[in-house]
């Protein structure tokens, strides 16, 4: 997968990798099904908070292994994990130059808009879920959380098409982030295909080592 691509090339530029599972997700999943930012609302917000406090412990073995540069600590987010970096490195200013790809602001729009199944579904048994979402989700929506950021930099990538995240709420979060900063489009949908993915790995790595590495 290009994920799998991406991790290898940052393994052969030097970096280590810690992935967590968010509450809700792989090892953690619950016996039922939970419809994370469909129609378990409450739910999606109890993993938004409990993740972000988890994503806090990661940085805290990070730092505790001598292996490890405990100044130079980055964030890489696609989609949710994307989401996801825009509040905790928007708390957390041990997360240096963050890369939030594929995410957006705005709870109530992508509610209403996203092509997600589970989002569609939700909408179409519940009209009044967007409205819904937009109010609970409200506190931890990345917009809020995004500008906290700066000083520090942070790079965005979306997809010039994609209908998972909207592309208007790709750019709710690029407006609500303070600079330094800066945006990066790919061409297709929510998840940059071929060359595509080939460009946006190239970015991140070009990103990360123009910010996290130190001389010698």
């Amino acid at each position: 997968s290009g994920l799998k691509l991406l991790w290898d090339q940052l393994v052969k530029n030097g970096y280590a990798i810690l992935a967590i599972d968010a509450q809700y997700h792989g090892d953690r999943k619950p016996k039922e099904k939970i419809e994370v930012f469909g129609r378990h609302i409450y739910s999606s917000r109890d993993m938004l908070v409990q993740t972000v406090v988890d994503l806090r412990r990661g940085i805290d073995y990070l730092q505790s292994r001598k292996e490890i540069d405990p100044d130079h600590i980055g964030y890489v987010g696609f989609s949710m994990g994307g989401i996801l970096g825009s509040i905790v490195a928007g708390v957390d200013t041990r997360i240096q130059a963050p890369v939030l790809a594929l995410a957006g602001g705005d709870f109530k729009k992508i509610s209403a808009e996203s092509s997600l199944s589970g989002v569609k579904k939700a909408r179409s048994e519940f009209p009044q879920m967007a409205e819904v979402a937009g109010r609970v989700l409200d506190s931890l929506d990345p917009k809020r959380w995004v500008s906290r950021i700066s000083p520090r930099p942070v790079l965005m990538i979306n997809g010039d098409h994609d209908d998972v995240v909207p592309v208007e709420s790709g750019k709710i979060l690029h407006d609500a982030a303070n600079e330094p900063k800066e945006v990066f489009y790919y061409k297709g949908g929510h998840v940059p295909l071929g060359n595509e993915m080939a460009r946006v790995i190239i970015k991140i790595t070009d990103w990360l080592n123009g910010h996290l590495k130190t001389e010698g």
